[in-house]
């Protein structure tokens, strides 16, 4: 996975990208769309548990994408994590 390399290389720019497509490909599936442009809302509190995953990964990507927000090494291995919780979770 892209975002594994970028976690080894602490490219935290590269890994955020890579964990935003990945997130959108998931998102995609799930919800039978196309990825390309697929972005989610605010995490709803009444939203099923897969739901709120995929939005609370898409801000923090963004929040790094966009807003520059500084992660380290650490921050992304919490996110490696949830990717894989993410992909391992039924569509």
């Amino acid at each position: 996975m892209e975002a594994e390399a970028a976690l080894a290389a602490n490219d935290p720019e590269r890994f955020y990208e890579a964990s935003f497509r990945l997130v959108q490909a998931a998102a995609a599936v799930r919800w039978n769309q196309s990825s390309p442009g697929l972005t989610a809302g605010l995490p709803q509190p009444d939203a099923e548990p897969a739901q709120r995953l995929i939005a609370e990964l898409f801000q923090e990507c963004d929040a790094v994408r966009y807003g520059r927000s500084p992660r380290n090494r650490q921050d992304m291995s919490r996110t490696i994590a949830r990717l894989r919780e993410l992909i391992a979770t039924p569509s």
